[in-house]
């Protein structure tokens, strides 16, 4: 068994020894596993070791049903974990891997030693084929196990990635006819009212001329009769077209009824391209296409972040992220012909921050922004974001540096980022704690095993819940590489 970092078991050290003189082999069984269910990690496991009855007693279901009851309960996980069935059709088994996976996560995403060879073997990493006809998009789900492909027809495909031997399966067909320059964007919102894994996902079909709209989808985890994940199922939401032609979309986001895109349209008065963030309700927009109203940001220099709760929209410009309540945009049913001001800024105004944010995370009480500037990274956090006071942060450097080079491309989380050099080498990190004064270096691995030789540029996809990492080249090299750093693999 690998070690298992446990907070809490400072205070018990002596538990072992004092649950030993009150002799657990005599104490009935519901008792013993009201014992157990209060013991923490390692001191459970240890007892474990005791003999061949207290072993079956550890393995027993209450004991890691309440185990993982309570660690999903806890407010450190944001965005929160979610279980991808109700939790009594897991089995003991299951339940006990699970929550071994989260602990070990913690710590294999910041294990290394200084034998080299040693540390290469904390990682875990397998490839795959990926088709990559029409290629537009990926994205990884929360819990790291489905990866969705979409592809510029609309088509999207999901990958398991905890299957054995990993394959693509249709989750929804093309919708389009591959047009010149037409690409497909999607974004993913979590469920947050669902117990179990639920999600929505908004994507784009733009295509060269008139024609671009926007579907919603819902998509749920399709069990078979014995209540085993078998798969995903898609369900159409809604649909809508936009009322200009659009050139070409940059980003979209989703978060509950609202949807926020930036895109570029063609304006016949200004004879070019111009670029507009639009804010709606989609619910309503799907029901009453041809005159619904949404809300325009043009500003220049200025691009969508993302979405937060409470109204308010995420956006980045030359003097750093702020956010906005876009509710008190005025609602058009056309788009601007000359530059409309934006509002004043009601609860963030950062000006501390370079132009180029390459992530932020998002909880109940703190808006996290971490960014990138040269090789290091570094956060800015805005406590009470839902006061509409104009606060200034100044942001706080989290890792300094990747050492002497070049990186393609980040994916950071609420406690870990990851970046990918051009050479194919991967660099973890933990942020630092306010407990700890000395910053947090990069933990270099070596260009995984499994990576298609042939990819020059990479993209990366991560999951810190379950420690898990993808690495693909796509659409250039038709394959992927899932890398696992928890130290406890699924079975």
């Amino acid at each position: 068994m690998l070690p298992l970092d446990d907070t809490n078991l400072a205070p018990q050290q002596n538990r072992i020894a004092i649950l030993s003189s009150l002799k657990l082999t005599t104490i009935p069984p519901e008792l013993l596993t009201e014992v157990l269910k209060n013991l923490p990690l390692k001191a459970l496991l240890r007892v474990r070791k005791v003999c061949k009855y207290l072993s079956a007693a550890t393995r027993t279901r209450a004991v890691w049903a309440l185990l993982v009851t309570r660690y999903l309960a806890k407010p450190r996980h944001s965005p929160r974990l979610r279980l991808e069935r109700p939790i009594d059709t897991y089995t003991s088994e299951e339940l006990e891997n699970l929550f071994l996976l989260w602990t070990s996560a913690r710590i294999g995403w910041s294990y290394f030693t200084d034998n080299e060879e040693k540390d290469e073997q904390t990682a875990f990493d397998r490839g795959f084929p990926v088709q990559t006809d029409e290629y537009s998009s990926a994205h990884l789900i929360q819990g790291g196990r489905w990866m969705l492909v979409a592809t510029r027809t609309g088509a999207v495909t999901y990958y398991d990635l905890d299957a054995e031997i990993i394959t693509g399966t249709e989750l929804i067909p093309p919708q389009t006819k591959v047009q010149r320059f037409s690409r497909t964007r999607m974004c993913v919102d979590v469920d947050a009212d669902s117990p179990m894994l639920s999600f929505r996902f908004a994507s784009s079909l733009i295509g060269h001329g008139p024609s671009a709209s926007i579907q919603l989808w819902q998509v749920d985890i399709k069990l078979d009769d014995a209540q085993r994940t078998i798969g995903l199922t898609a369900t159409h939401l809604a649909s809508f077209p936009l009322p200009l032609p659009m050139m070409t979309l940059l980003e979209m986001h989703l978060l509950g009824p609202t949807i926020a895109f930036e895109g570029m349209y063609y304006c016949a008065e200004y004879g070019r391209g111009e670029i507009y963030i639009s804010v709606m309700d989609w619910q309503r927009a799907s029901k009453n296409p041809p005159d619904y109203a949404w809300r325009i940001i043009d500003q220049q220099n200025c691009y969508c972040v993302g979405l937060l709760p409470g109204n308010k929209i995420l956006l980045n410009n030359m003097r750093g992220p702020k956010a906005y309540d876009w509710t008190r945009l005025e609602a058009k049913k056309a788009m601007p012909t000359q530059p409309a001001p934006i509002g004043r800024a009601i609860e963030a105004n950062l000006d501390d921050i370079p132009q180029h944010t390459r992530g932020w995370c998002f909880d109940e009480d703190t808006s996290q922004f971490i960014y990138s500037e040269g090789r290091s990274l570094y956060r800015v956090v805005v406590k009470d974001a839902h006061s509409e006071s104009l606060v200034s942060h100044s942001p706080v450097q989290l890792v300094d540096g990747y050492g002497e080079y070049q990186i393609d491309a980040h994916a950071v989380g609420r406690k870990c980022a990851a970046a990918v050099t051009v050479d194919g080498e991967v660099w973890l990190t933990r942020y630092a704690l306010k407990k700890y004064l000395e910053l947090f270096y990069g933990i270099r691995k070596k260009r995984p095993s499994s990576l298609h030789p042939s990819v020059y540029r990479y993209d990366i996809l991560m999951d810190e819940a379950s420690g898990r990492i993808v690495l693909h080249g796509l659409p250039e090299a038709p394959w992927a590489s899932v890398i696992d750093f928890a130290l406890v693999r699924k079975p």
